[in-house]
């Protein structure tokens, strides 16, 4: 089984199910699902935008969306107003999918969104008193990590169990930049996501100033749970192991190859898998920096 798909009337796209007893529906995540055996794409509309789902899938998904019940315009108006820091919106209800977003996740449920509104915003130019941040079960991100623009990420913490954490910085705030292109001065990085499932960190971090790297390594006992992916790293100057992460990405490997600003010798250890997809071109880059890629 498969969705295919064809033109009919000379100018419309159908897609359709290529055999079997499947259904097409959305293939993003929403509460409202629908249901097709073909389906003519809107204008704005592909392929990708749709699954197939086999007719028992079809059931669990009905069963699913019977159980949504429409949160109040208080909570929502509570999470969108938590989420718009500055000029820049980082997350908010979509009345379309019936879920909540923040830091670009997009299936947020009720329930996680007050788990979330619960722990607040995290100032991490206040770790000293509050060192620890700890969920009961798995949260899909957190409200975006503020501090100031020379900040601390020595938090035991956010010993969270969260997919997505976004750390910001007063100034990006203030001048309202991208926080996608605006570097971040960190000061600290030890032990930062101990404990933690973190796949991603969304913020490019400068570590130049580095004041806790411990054996020569950023992030040193940082990440100790498999699943790290995404970590943009500017003017690295210690070297990072990255050894129990598979699936870390090679843009990022890239990354912070080109933007290190490494004086002496260092390495990045990354686990076989990521190794293996490291091109030559990146390790050529590594080598004229004195940084060597490493795999245990």
């Amino acid at each position: 089984m498969a969705i295919l798909q064809r033109t009919v009337n000379g100018s419309f796209t159908e897609i359709y199910i290529g055999g079997g007893n499947g259904w097409i529906t959305q293939s993003a995540p929403t509460n409202f699902h629908q249901f097709w055996k073909q389906k003519i794409l809107g204008p704005d509309e592909s392929i990708d935008d749709f699954r197939e789902v086999s007719g028992a899938e079809k059931q669990q998904l009905l069963d699913s969306d019977a159980k949504w019940i429409e949160p109040s315009e208080e909570f929502i108006a509570e999470w969108d107003d938590a989420w718009k820091i500055g000029d820049i919106c980082y997350g908010q209800f979509n009345r379309d999918s019936g879920f909540f977003e923040g830091n670009g996740e997009k299936a947020i449920t009720t329930e996680q969104a007050r788990q979330i509104l619960r722990i607040g915003r995290i100032d991490l130019s206040q770790v000293s008193e509050k060192p620890f941040v700890f969920t009961k079960g798995y949260l899909p991100t957190l409200l975006p990590l503020t501090g100031n623009f020379q900040c601390s990420l020595f938090l035991g913490a956010v010993a969270v169990s969260a997919k997505v954490l976004r750390i910001l910085d007063y100034h990006i705030i203030g001048a309202n930049l991208n926080p996608e292109t605006t570097p971040i001065r960190v000061t600290a990085t030890r032990e930062f996501g101990y404990l933690s499932s973190i796949e991603e960190v969304k913020g490019i971090l400068d570590v130049s100033k580095e004041t806790s790297a411990t054996s020569n390594q950023h992030f040193y006992n940082g990440f100790t749970y498999a699943g790290l992916k995404t970590l943009w790293l500017y003017h690295m100057v210690q070297g990072i192991n990255l050894s129990i992460h598979p699936d870390f990405r090679l843009e990022c490997v890239a990354y912070m190859v080109n933007n290190a600003a490494n004086s002496k010798p260092i390495t990045i250890t990354l686990h076989p898998t990521a190794y293996a997809r490291v091109t030559d071109e990146i390790f050529a880059a590594a080598a004229e920096k004195q940084i060597t890629i490493a795999s245990t």
